[in-house]
Formats: C-alpha cells, sequence, structure tokens
C-alpha cells in the first residue's frame, strides 16, 4: 500500500466577531457557480456565488418546496459560498471564504434565521494563504463542524495545500491542521465511530493520487491510507457501514468514471465503471453523490471540457443523472440536455427520496461570459418535479 508524507501544521485558535450588512448591486455579474442545498419542512436553501473577472459575490436563494422563489439575499464583495446546514430548529449557518488582495484570505461563519436575517458572524484568517478553493463543510455526529479545503500559499513556493477545521456548533475553533504540501486536494470528510476520514487528491508520480487521512475526533493524525487503483478527484464518500466506504471519482489514465466500495485501508471491495473510454466524464464539481439507507445518486457530467467551457468547440454537453442500489444496480437513469454546454455541480437527496441538483448551462457558440443556473426537483421514480 503507498502512503504519502505531508509536512503539517497545527493551529488552535478562536474565531472573532464582526457586524456586516447585505448589498444587492449584481449587474455587472454573469458567470454563477452553485454549490451547496440545504432541505428544510417547507423549503429548500441553496447557495451560489457570481464571478466577474477577479469579483466574487456570494448569495442565498430561499426556495418553496413546488419551485417558487421565496427570498434571495446577496453577501459582501468578494466571497465565495460554500456548504449550508442547520444549526438549530430556527436558524441555519453558512460557511464562506473570502479573499482580498491587501490581506490575507478568511473563512466566515455566519448565523441566519430560516427568514434569511442576519443574526451573527466570525470569522478567521488562513496563515499564508492567497486564496482558498474547493472548501466544504459538514456538520458531525457530535454538532461540531469539520471544513475541509486547500489553499494557494502567498509565497509562491507552495500551490495546492490542504486544511482542516473543527469548529463548535457556534463557529468557534477547536482545533486546525494546515499541510505544506505542493499539488495536494483535500475534498470531504467522513466519520466512522471515533475517527475522522478525510480524502485527499495527490497531483505527482511517486504516492497515491487519492489518500486517506485518519485522525481522531480531536485531529491528531492516526494513518495515512493510500487508495486502490489511482482513484482520485472530487470524492463525495458515503458511509455503507462501519466498514465500508463508497466513492465516485475519477481514475489514472481514464476518461470513465468509477464507483468504489473501498475498506478502511483502502482496498477495493467492489467497483463499477461508467461512461465509454475515450469520452470525457466528470462528476460533478461540488457534491457528485449522495445517498439514503438502501441507495445512492451519483451526478456527472458527460463531454466535459477539461479547458474554460466558455471557450469550447461549440458542442452541447449532457448531465447524468443515476439511482443505484447499493449493489449497484440501476434503479434509474436520466440525461439532461438544452442544446448547450451542460455541467454538473451537487445533488442532494431529499425528504421523499428524490433528490435535488445545480447544473449550470453556457453558451459555447457565442462564447460569452454569461453562466446561468438550473435547479431540478426529481422525485424518487426520476420525474421532474419542477425547473
Amino acid at each position: 500500500m503507498k502512503t504519502t508524507c505531508l509536512l503539517i501544521f497545527i493551529f488552535s485558535f478562536s474565531f472573532f466577531s464582526y457586524s456586516q450588512s447585505f448589498v444587492y448591486s449584481t449587474n455587472d455579474l454573469k458567470d454563477e457557480r452553485p454549490n451547496d442545498v440545504a432541505e428544510f419542512n417547507n423549503f429548500f436553501l441553496i447557495t451560489g456565488s457570481i464571478k466577474s473577472g477577479n469579483y466574487y459575490k456570494s448569495y442565498i436563494l430561499k426556495i418553496s418546496k413546488n419551485g417558487i422563489l421565496i427570498k434571495k439575499i446577496d453577501f459582501d464583495s468578494l466571497s465565495v459560498a460554500g456548504s449550508i446546514f442547520k444549526k438549530d430548529l430556527d436558524n441555519v449557518a453558512i460557511i464562506r471564504s473570502k479573499t482580498n488582495i491587501n490581506s490575507k484570505s478568511k473563512l466566515i461563519y455566519t448565523v441566519l434565521d430560516t427568514n434569511l436575517n442576519f443574526i451573527s458572524e466570525k470569522y478567521c484568517y488562513i496563515p499564508d494563504s492567497l486564496y482558498i478553493s474547493g472548501f466544504k463543510a459538514k456538520r458531525m455526529k457530535d454538532s461540531s463542524i469539520i471544513i475541509t479545503g486547500f489553499t494557494n500559499k502567498l509565497n509562491g513556493q507552495t500551490y495546492l495545500s490542504p486544511f482542516f477545521m473543527k469548529l463548535d456548533n457556534n463557529g468557534d475553533s477547536i482545533r486546525s491542521l494546515y499541510f505544506d504540501s505542493y499539488y495536494a486536494r483535500s475534498f470531504d470528510v467522513l466519520q466512522i465511530n471515533k475517527f475522522y476520514y478525510f480524502f485527499i487528491s495527490h497531483l505527482c508520480g511517486t504516492c497515491a493520487l487519492g489518500s486517506i487521512l485518519k485522525t481522531n475526533l480531536n485531529l491528531d493524525i492516526k494513518d495515512t491510507i493510500g487508495i486502490d487503483n489511482d482513484l482520485y478527484d472530487l470524492y463525495s464518500p458515503l458511509t455503507i457501514n462501519d466498514s465500508v466506504i463508497q466513492i465516485f471519482t475519477r481514475k489514472l489514465n481514464s476518461t470513465k468514471l468509477y464507483l468504489t466500495k473501498i475498506d478502511l485501508k483502502g482496498n477495493k471491495i467492489d467497483q463499477k465503471a461508467f461512461g465509454i473510454e475515450g469520452d470525457d466524464y466528470y462528476p460533478a464539481m461540488q457534491n457528485a453523490m449522495s445517498g439514503g439507507n438502501d441507495f445512492s445518486y451519483i451526478l456527472y457530467t458527460q463531454k466535459f471540457a477539461f479547458n474554460n467551457p466558455f471557450f469550447g468547440n461549440g458542442k452541447s454537453s449532457n448531465v447524468i443523472l443515476m439511482k443505484l442500489k447499493l449493489n449497484f444496480d440501476t434503479i434509474y437513469s436520466g440525461s439532461f440536455s438544452y442544446n448547450k454546454y451542460l455541467n454538473s455541480w451537487a445533488v442532494k437527496t431529499t425528504h421523499d427520496n428524490g433528490c435535488i441538483i445545480l447544473v449550470t448551462k453556457n453558451d459555447t457558440i457565442n462564447h460569452n461570459n454569461n453562466r446561468d443556473i438550473l435547479i431540478i426537483k426529481l422525485d424518487s421514480l426520476g420525474n421532474t418535479t419542477w425547473v
């Protein structure tokens, strides 16, 4: 089994509070990117961000269960909205990153009520960070919050360095790990019993492309585990039971995607490939897999453009959604196409055992910089409820 060595810096610190107001100037922004979905009894909350050049702004959409926009709020400039989840019965929390060329990057923990009224905010700076990428926050079994992500360093010598943070339910930091690593990206985390399993992708030829960092609940490192088969990138892992993990991801030297069950040592138990070799496929950018008790959804893009899709070759792409049994048998499979370039971003299982998916579309023929969001709700049988 191949293992991976990383240099690690450990910090513990507290978040500091400050107040902020919302702004609504979005006329000059066109490139939209969705990130996460949270479901409540009567509505969904969806986070997204808008980009124009180097300018970012993030927002939250409140949408009824029948697809009607109830409310939208915009955050201040230069922030990217990440995960959103229930803080308690009446409040929600959202994690954002914020980059300013005149200061270090920071993460922001914002609390809102379910009517999207501002309550409080806490933040921290990431040491030696130029910007934060690919971060994801997840509520764990003890109500703490784990944030996984990666940064580029200010010193320009280290790129794509993973970090992990543990917060309590109020957004105060418990402990953090910062890695000094070249070309490594962290995507997600699972808690199994009294351990966390962090999923990391490495872009190097001397280590396992995919690896798992195992820590205890205090983020003390217990093991580094290489994943068999060189499976890597955009992990959205699911816990099948206390000894089996399911991952849906890419594989070295293949354009297909691979749904794989592994044990806690990274060894392959079962695997199924999706796609045709030579036709580029890519898992959803933020969350490519979501599961229920006895099924899972996978979401991916067919004919994915590895280069900037705004300058593609004029071809359209498809978004593929599949619902599978735990033995990988297909319950249903659907393809979405709008004669545009489509890219899949996230899938989330809903309380009715259906799902909601986030997709973007843009025009590769006219090559403009407009990228719009499609929000699609499907029932448990794969029927489209609303778009």
